[in-house]
């Protein structure tokens, strides 16, 4: 069976979504809220269809395509989201991580991310 190349969903949204300062207070409140995940899975599952509490901005949609491309097609419900909340609560004030660890993300959803 041929694997999609590139890195898991898991790890897109995981290298994305800690780091990305305009939807990382809301994910963290998700997070908390629900430490099964599922909370967090359907507020980003809600971005990547571009609206959370409202319209997103055209920098926001630019985001959600991006991290689109990143999942190559491959659906939010194989992510790991207990493991993204880990990644979330563990230090929600972390700073941007070194570029190596976003390395695999598109120019568009990188760019966004340190925005």
């Amino acid at each position: 069976m041929n694997e999609p190349s590139g890195p898991s969903p898991t790890e897109v949204i995981a290298s994305w979504l800690p780091y990305d300062a305009r939807f990382r207070e809301n994910a963290v409140r998700h997070a908390l809220a629900d430490p099964s995940g599922r909370g967090l899975h359907r507020y980003v599952d809600r971005l990547a269809r571009g609206n959370d509490d409202g319209p997103l901005t055209e920098d926001g949609l630019r985001t959600m395509a991006a991290i689109r491309e990143d999942l190559a097609g491959r659906p939010l419900a194989s992510v790991d989201w207990r493991f993204v909340r880990e990644r979330l609560v563990s230090d929600p004030d972390r700073a941007r991580p070194p570029s190596s660890h976003v390395s695999h993300l598109s120019s568009s959803s990188r760019n966004s991310a340190r925005r």
